[in-house]
Formats: structure tokens, C-alpha cells, sequence
């Protein structure tokens, strides 16, 4: 997560006190130097039995690839499934188990003896105990439905330090430490759940809606002490994890049925979007009064993911209405940004960031300070902004892009039809890109043309 010299040197070396050992002065590619020419050596008895690769990519793409066998396609002899797997503090600033659990479990070698390892280090004092810090990634509650829905659980050594840290500590203090405290996890089957082990169809439905609610509208989080807490997922997540329920048991047209009705931009659901900094039990087990809810700034984005993923799908899609776009359609597109490339990567440099088309001809200046409210359709939407999330064409919201800082363009993949809308229709657009931690602007407004939003290869 760190991009400067000094910081990569700061992290490989976590407590090292350049005083102590004399090295004050050195550049940072001593520091490198001296890093790896010590790993090398401590690592010279074991040499023999030992391969070394060093993959400079996101953590979960290198998992997905490796899941897929496709990690280690030029060297065959290298091993994509592992008996134990280190993540150090990765989880808490990549998306929670529910990146690591979706992704780093099932390429674990052995059930029940292989290890996914890992500890909060990032935003410790941010949670009151390991069931919070699931119950926020996992919108889960209870451990057996979290071992029955991924396949997991703490080995027995993990479960006893977890439960004798709770028989000791009672401060915050205390819980903080559990926090910093490695714990692993190992795959309990990597065979489908039987029937009795399944969510009730109507209990899933619920919590796959406060997935993508979450996803299209997580919470403000302003940062009050120590770390703030971040969700970094973006719409591939979803695909992901209805890939990983098909793959556990959960029936076909259960989950196809899901995927159909979120394409019609609405959604009939006792689930809310998150209220609060981090969501806990009661919110996570609250069924709310059904009610139909719009979610048309999101949709076109969730389509587009829905025609590429699809051929990944491990079932086919029950579509009587509204058919998804051809394959053919599906283009990369690159907004320019006419900003400097310093400007741009300091504005930028958040974890979680959005591109946000904004029809100003049809709703007005963007609200900065408001835009999470305007983009919600439920018991607490902004009357100012009543019908734009209902309605199609005036605004679109991007969680999966690519900033490129060099070229000041923010890429990303859309099918051609709402872009071609936003082009050809004689509205005025403007494009922004947003901190969807905190909702506030960071870049923007860039004008929206046929000048400035550019055509790229299809998919």
C-alpha cells in the first residue's frame, strides 16, 4: 500500500532503529540492499528445499490467478496451492476475510491441516473483539453460519488464544491486543454444504442485498482514533462471492435470480445500506419493513461486471427482461482529467475512490457534501435529490477503475450504450472522482466530451 522508497523501506523493516545499528545515513537502497542480502543469507541452509518468487501485484489478483492455476503458467513446477499462506496485517486494509476468505482459502492445499494466517495491525483500536471485526467484512453474526457460508474456521490453537485473551482483558486496551494477535484458519471441506447447513432462501437474498448495498453505498467513516477503517471492494467483489456460493451448495436459480433482479435497477428488500462507522450484531440481524429500492446510479457498472463475468458463472442466468448487452459492447474507456500529474496523485492517493458521472442539465450542481444522500432511495433520502436514484441517465457511479497519473486519465470498462447516451444527448456532464470513505470530493469537475472521454478496445 506504500509507493515511496522511504515508506517500503519503513514497512520491510516495521521496528528497525536505524540508530542502533549505524546505518542513519544510508539511502533507501542500502537499506533494500542490506534487507535482502540478510534474507539471503539467513536463508542459505535451507536453500535447496527452498524456491523464492517475488510477484510485484495486488495480493488478491495473485491469489484469484493461483486459484485458477494460472499463477504459475511459465513455470509449472512452482506450486499454486499451499499448506500455509501469511498475510500479515493485509486483511485489514484489502477488504477483511471477505477478500481473504474468498480468495486465500480455497487455495489452501490441505482441509483441516493447512493455514491462512493473518492479524489486524492496521486499525486495532477500531474493534471491540474478532466477532465485530467479522460481523463488519462478512455482514455475518454467528460463527457457524460464517464456517458452514466459507468454508472456514480458527484452528484449535487460534480458538484458544481467542478465548483466553477474552477470559483475561476487559479494557479496550486489552481487546486491542487480541486484535494484534496472529490467528489462522483452516478449510473445513472443500465439498458443497448439505441442505440443512444452507441460509433459508429469504435470509440469503437479504444478505447478498446488504452486500451490494454496502458495496454501492458504504458508510462515512471519518477517522476518530488510531486508523481509519476501509472497505476497498468494489463491484468484481460480488461476482466473487456469488461464485463462491454457487461453488459451497447454494443453488443455481437461488442465486440467479439475485444477479437478474439487481440488473432492473430496483430491488424488493428488508436490507438497508450501512448507517453506521462499522456495522455490529444488531444492524447485521435487523430485518427492516420490505420495501422496493432504486439503485439506477449503480446499475449500469453491476451490468457491465455481470456481462464479464458471465462465462465465469458456474450456472446459467434465468433472464426474461431487460437481456444483458453483447460482449462485443463491453469497451475500456478513459476520462481525461486536466489536472497536473502531482495534483492528481495527491488528490487521489485514498484507498477507496469512485468515478462519478454527474448530469448537471437534469439535477443540478453535484451536492459535496451530501452526495451519499442523494444517492440513497430509502426511508432517508434527501427530498432535493427524490427520483435520481429511480431513474436512469443522471448519474453513474464507478467503483472498478484505473488511475493513471502520467497520462491524467481515469480508465475503466462500460458498455457502450449509457456512454454513447451521455455523449449524444445534449445534457451537461461533469466528471469527479470521490473518496467513498469519508464521501467527499477529491478531483473534479472535468468536462465531459467526446474530447475528454475516450474510446478504447473492446473487451
Amino acid at each position: 500500500m506504500n509507493f515511496t522508497p522511504q515508506e517500503v523501506v519503513r514497512d520491510l523493516y516495521w521496528t528497525f532503529n536505524p540508530e542502533e545499528t549505524g546505518t542513519v545515513n544510508w539511502c533507501a537502497f542500502e537499506y533494500l540492499t542490506h534487507f535482502f542480502s540478510s534474507a539471503a543469507e539467513w536463508s542459505a541452509k535451507i536453500q535447496e528445499q527452498t524456491v523464492i518468487k517475488i510477484i510485484v501485484n495486488d495480493a488478491m489478483n495473485v491469489m484469484e490467478l493461483a486459484e485458477l492455476h494460472l499463477l504459475n503458467h511459465d513455470h509449472p513446477s512452482i506450486p499454486d496451492r499451499y499448506d500455509g499462506i501469511d498475510l500479515s496485517y493485509l486483511p485489514d486494509i484489502i477488504g477483511g476475510p471477505l477478500a481473504t476468505f474468498t480468495y486465500g482459502v480455497p487455495i489452501l492445499r490441505h482441509d483441516k491441516i493447512s493455514e491462512l494466517r493473518s492479524w489486524v495491525s492496521f486499525n486495532p483500536t477500531q474493534w471491540a473483539s474478532q466477532d465485530q471485526f467479522l460481523t463488519e467484512y462478512l455482514l455475518l453474526t454467528d460463527r457457524s453460519t460464517i464456517t458452514n457460508t466459507f468454508a472456514t474456521t480458527l484452528t484449535d490453537e487460534s480458538s484458544y488464544k481467542e478465548r483466553d485473551f477474552h477470559e483475561r482483558i476487559s479494557s479496550s486496551n486489552g481487546f486491542c491486543l487480541l486484535m494484534l494477535q496472529a490467528l489462522s484458519w483452516v478449510r473445513t471441506s472443500n465439498k458443497p454444504m448439505c441442505w440443512d447447513q444452507l441460509m433459508p432462501r429469504y435470509e440469503l437474498i437479504k444478505w447478498l442485498h446488504m452486500h451490494i448495498l454496502k458495496l454501492c453505498l458504504p458508510p462515512r467513516r471519518l477517522k476518530v482514533k488510531g486508523q481509519q477503517v476501509y472497505m476497498p471492494l468494489n463491484m468484481t467483489a460480488f461476482f466473487r462471492l456469488i461464485i463462491h456460493l454457487s461453488r459451497v451448495g447454494y443453488p443455481s436459480h437461488w442465486l440467479s435470480a439475485v444477479l437478474t433482479e439487481i440488473c432492473t435497477g430496483r430491488i424488493s428488500s428488508q436490507a438497508r445500506a450501512p448507517k453506521g462507522i462499522l456495522m455490529d450484531k444488531s444492524e447485521a440481524m435487523h430485518k427492516h419493513p420490505k420495501r422496493d429500492m432504486f439503485i439506477e446510479p449503480f446499475v449500469e457498472e453491476f451490468r457491465t461486471h455481470f456481462v464479464i463475468w458471465n462465462h465465469l458463472l458456474p450456472f446459467g442466468i434465468l433472464q426474461d427482461k431487460n437481456p444483458l448487452q453483447h460482449i462485443g459492447t463491453i469497451r475500456e474507456y478513459k476520462q481525461r482529467f486536466p489536472y497536473s500529474d502531482d495534483t492528481l496523485l495527491t488528490h487521489v492517493y485514498h484507498p477507496v475512490i469512485a468515478l462519478i458521472f454527474w448530469n448537471v442539465s437534469l439535477n443540478g450542481e453535484i451536492p459535496q457534501a451530501g452526495l451519499r444522500q442523494a444517492l440513497l432511495d430509502d426511508e432517508n433520502t434527501d427530498p432535493m435529490y427524490q427520483g435520481i436514484s429511480s431513474h436512469s441517465g443522471r448519474v453513474h457511479v464507478i467503483s472498478t477503475v484505473k488511475i493513471v497519473t502520467s497520462a491524467m486519465t481515469v480508465s475503466f470498462w462500460f458498455a457502450d450504450g449509457p456512454i454513447q447516451n451521455i455523449l449524444s444527448t445534449g445534457s451537461r456532464w461533469e466528471a469527479w472522482l470521490w473518496d467513498t470513505g469519508d464521501w467527499t470530493p477529491r478531483l473534479g469537475p472535468a468536462r465531459v466530451d467526446r474530447m475528454t472521454l475516450m474510446a478504447g478496445e473492446t473487451w
